[in-house]
């Protein structure tokens, strides 16, 4: 009988002591687990919120630019210009507005082609005109053209400012932001010019 009785005393002082150290397992796990969840980077809705390169209108946001890429982009831009100010040669009401566009005309192919010579297309025909170039200037006659063209020059400007600050300080080459820093001047004139007119014709925004 005593036997059976200290048989039994061990057996639940083995029990009890298993049963704790279960639990004292459990706790650690649990523990550790906490510990990684709050080391580690949150995820779901709040991971990737930062805003996506480029987010400008399309326009690349600035960072490293290779100089092919602000080269071409440079080109299509001042062809457009040139397109757009070429119809507003002859076409624009306001002699102010026809004296701008003789002056763009003349800037930008200039400026085009330094850009040519610099990306090596010196001797490369000229594509033809870019049909978006004057798509919203289309079907417009006296003041009406007038202020489209000069809202135009306004926002076209705005961007290839913002495509030439960002090539000065940050194309792949020497002489890429040699270039885009020479024409900066010239093209800030442009937009002072434009947005001068805007104000004068009662464009969008005027005085901005």
């Amino acid at each position: 009988m005593k036997r059976r009785t200290a048989t039994l005393i061990l057996s639940a002082a083995i029990a009890a002591l298993f049963a704790s150290g279960c639990k004292r397992d459990r706790n650690d796990a649990d523990n550790a687990y906490d510990a990684s969840r709050a080391a580690a980077p949150a995820t779901g809705d709040t991971a990737g919120t930062s805003p996506a390169p480029g987010d400008m209108s399309g326009t690349p946001a600035p960072g490293a630019l290779l100089d092919t890429d602000f080269y071409q982009q440079a080109l299509d831009g001042g062809r457009k210009e040139v397109a757009a100010a070429s119809l507003a040669s002859g076409s624009a009401q306001d002699p102010g507005v026809k004296s701008f566009a003789d002056m763009l005309v003349a800037d930008h192919t200039a400026m085009n082609q330094q850009v040519m010579a610099a990306a090596g297309q010196a001797d490369a025909a000229a594509p033809a005109p870019d049909a978006t170039a004057t798509a919203d200037l289309q079907g417009k006659t006296g003041a009406d053209f007038d202020r489209a063209f000069v809202d135009k020059m306004v926002s076209d400007h705005e961007a290839t400012i913002a495509l030439f600050e960002n090539a000065a300080q940050n194309a792949s080459t020497d002489q890429a932001k040699s270039l885009a820093q020479g024409a900066l001047p010239k093209l800030r004139s442009h937009l002072q010019t434009a947005q001068d007119l805007q104000a004068k014709l009662g464009g969008a925004n005027p005085g901005t």
